[in-house]
């Protein structure tokens, strides 16, 4: 079984304000991400990660991290293993700069494409990782290494991969973060007919 997740990393604002903002609330109680439907955790890269159950959760939906990205830097990514689908994105002051997003299962291995102005870095890690996927037999291949790319991508910014142990943070340390009944994240969980 494979992971299925939604990360936001938050950078240049407090946590109390991005608590506030998205409408989270702490409870005191820790766990690792994937248990529990969302957790956050300051990373000593500086960011403030907040990991959700799902590759589509609402925590990294555009009109959130559109806004919650305002004075600030944020990275949002996507991972569904089941079909090896990946996707990271830059937000700064409101404004996407670049979108990346490897869609796996019937696209194929070798899919990949791009909005905005990625980094340098993307550049490299598609000579990198077509490589290697070249080398097991491209879009005939048992592998998809194309799907690392928006994930290393976004690595490079945050410090961190769903799959990989991170440096200083320990198993279960990430606390559970609850969904209040207002903030950016119950908006937009209203139906639209629902004007209360």
């Amino acid at each position: 079984m494979g992971y299925a997740l939604s990360w936001l990393a938050i950078k240049g604002k407090t946590v109390e304000a991005i608590h506030q903002q998205l409408g989270l609330s702490t409870t005191g109680k820790l766990s690792d991400y994937g248990h529990a439907l969302v957790v956050g955790r300051q990373l000593h890269s500086g960011w403030y990660l907040m990991v959700a159950k799902g590759c589509d959760h609402k925590l990294i939906s555009n009109v959130v991290v559109q806004h919650v990205s305002s004075n600030c830097t944020a990275i949002a990514c996507s991972i569904e293993e089941h079909v090896m689908f990946s996707s990271s994105a830059e937000w700064n002051d409101g404004q996407q700069n670049w979108r990346i997003q490897h869609r796996g299962g019937d696209y194929g291995p070798t899919d990949l494409s791009f909005e905005g102005a990625p980094p340098e870095l993307f550049s490299d890690l598609r000579v990198h990782y077509g490589s290697k996927q070249d080398a097991e037999g491209g879009k005939k291949a048992e592998v998809d290494w194309i799907f690392e790319i928006p994930l290393e991508l976004a690595k490079s910014y945050v410090g961190f991969k769903h799959d990989e142990d991170i440096p200083g943070v320990e198993d279960g340390s990430f606390e559970i973060l609850e969904l209040s009944r207002e903030g950016l994240l119950a908006a937009v969980s209203k139906p639209w007919w629902h004007l209360w």
